[in-house]
């Protein structure tokens, strides 16, 4: 590309996106060093600032847009993402790392539960609502098939 911005406008297949969300969630060295996959998952809001997050997320203006979680939900930072810091039944265990952008995209490496999903849409606006209830039905069905060929 012409500009670099950081990650943003970065090009790649989902298929390679995925492959890097999974050697995260492997901790496999390829891409980076234990140390460093550990840090990113590690919180980094306190006090004030983690109160001012957590206050926005669950306010009502948030609610059922683009990966919203239930109300009461607690969040932080990583290094590299969001953090859910809040266990969610069925799905995302505390300590999930996620983060989304255009056009409707959603990730998560749940370390937790040895997971990682990548929703890829090509729908605009950010936040459309039938996006948010679609990458939640992503999610709970990702995770079910997860547990499913466990047994």
């Amino acid at each position: 590309t012409e500009d670099e911005f950081g990650g943003a406008g970065g090009i790649g297949s989902a298929v390679e996106y995925i492959k890097i969300l999974d050697s995260i969630l492997a901790n496999d060295g390829k891409l980076l060093k234990s140390e460093t996959i550990d840090l990113a998952f590690t919180p980094q809001l306190t006090g004030g600032s983690e109160q001012a997050l957590n206050s926005f997320f669950n306010s009502p203006f948030y609610a059922d847009i683009f990966s919203s979680q239930p109300p009461g939900t607690k969040f932080n930072y990583g290094l590299a993402g969001g953090l859910v810091m809040t266990d969610k039944k069925g799905s995302l265990r505390s300590g999930t790392m996620t983060w989304s952008g255009l056009p409707n995209l959603l990730w998560t490496i749940d370390r937790k539960a040895g997971l990682s999903c990548l929703y890829a849409s090509n729908v605009l606006p950010f936040g459309d609502y039938k996006s948010a209830e679609m990458q939640g039905l992503f999610e709970r069905e990702m995770y079910a098939r997860f547990e499913e060929a466990k047994k």
